[in-house]
């Protein structure tokens, strides 16, 4: 919530400093300097902001989100072995797990992204298509509290 927080807060003064410079642009007698001043500090504020957005995605979402999906693939892949004879339902309930994890895409940097969908691609072909698409299909019928902040985030 605090992530939403911080987008609408950003968006909201780089607005404001919009409004600031087509107001003091439509003035005949603006002052050049405090024009410049204004667009140099709605465009740093920008390289601070994606700084930043960066930096809390990281945290927030591609870090959480790597050590969830190394869990479930070892979760997946324990019980996938000749000790627990193929344990279907332990490796079915990792990979409805991972699938619960496709919201947070967009919000994933690139590197984290591509592991969480080789993952998912690799439960894809020891199930199969059909199968597969079963269990993401139960994924999305499960409880996801977290989901509903993401309606209030805005992807990168």
């Amino acid at each position: 919530m605090e992530y939403a927080d911080f987008q609408k807060e950003f968006i909201k003064a780089q607005k404001k400093l919009e409004q600031f410079l087509i107001f003091y642009n439509n003035q005949k007698n603006s002052d050049p300097k405090a024009l410049e001043y204004l667009r140099r500090l709605k465009n740093s504020q920008l390289s601070k902001y994606k700084e930043l957005d960066d930096l809390l995605r990281r945290s927030l979402f591609s870090r959480p989100v790597l050590y969830y999906t190394n869990y479930r693939a070892s979760q997946y892949y324990a019980a996938d072995n000749l000790i627990w004879f193929d344990n279907k339902d332990a490796m079915r309930n990792a990979a409805i797990q991972l699938s619960k994890l496709t919201p947070f895409i967009p919000y994933l940097n690139e590197e984290k992204m591509k592991w969480l969908m080789e993952t998912q691609r690799k439960f894809k072909d020891k199930f199969g298509v059909e199968e597969y698409q079963d269990i993401v299909t139960e994924s999305k019928l499960l409880p996801n509290n977290w989901a509903d902040v993401f309606k209030k985030l805005t992807p990168p």
